[in-house]
């Protein structure tokens, strides 16, 4: 199974009507605003495969107005069926989710990585930290991860 790619189905709910936009306006994250927000707080995206596969919108939806987020696609746990999108605030506002995440991770390495073990953590940036600076048995905490624990 592969990284599902950034896109997503049109469905009628209220809650999905910014997805599509959101998904579709970011870009790579590398080189963004979001990949410095993350290195300064000692995370190198840089280091992950493909940056994790997150994005970065700089005017995504947020309340009642817009601000620059980090994306990162949910999937289904079993399927990898993309769902809702992990949106991160640079402003110091906490992550919010966008659609149904129920059974869901954000996949921050590729599927063809996972061989003997997978590390599953609730929260994308707690979990890319834990995976380039911890390790257990001699090996990095990878691949892995994050899933929204309620």
């Amino acid at each position: 199974m592969t990284r599902p790619k950034l896109q997503i189905r049109e469905n009628q709910t209220r809650e999905n009507r910014h997805r599509r936009p959101t998904v579709t306006r970011s870009g790579h994250i590398a080189g963004t605003p979001g990949q410095l927000y993350l290195y300064k707080r000692g995370i190198d995206i840089a280091l992950v495969p493909d940056c994790g596969g997150l994005r970065w919108h700089p005017k995504c939806p947020w309340g009642d107005g817009a601000t620059g987020c980090i994306i990162g696609r949910y999937s289904d746990t079993l399927t990898g069926e993309p769902r809702g999108i992990w949106r991160r605030p640079i402003n110091g506002e906490n992550p919010r989710a966008l659609g149904p995440v129920g059974g869901c991770v954000v996949r921050l390495w590729p599927d063809d990585e996972v061989t003997t073990s997978l590390v599953i953590g609730e929260g994308v940036e707690t979990v890319l930290a834990a995976s380039l600076r911890i390790t257990r048995r001699g090996t990095l905490l990878q691949p892995a991860c994050a899933a929204e624990l309620r």
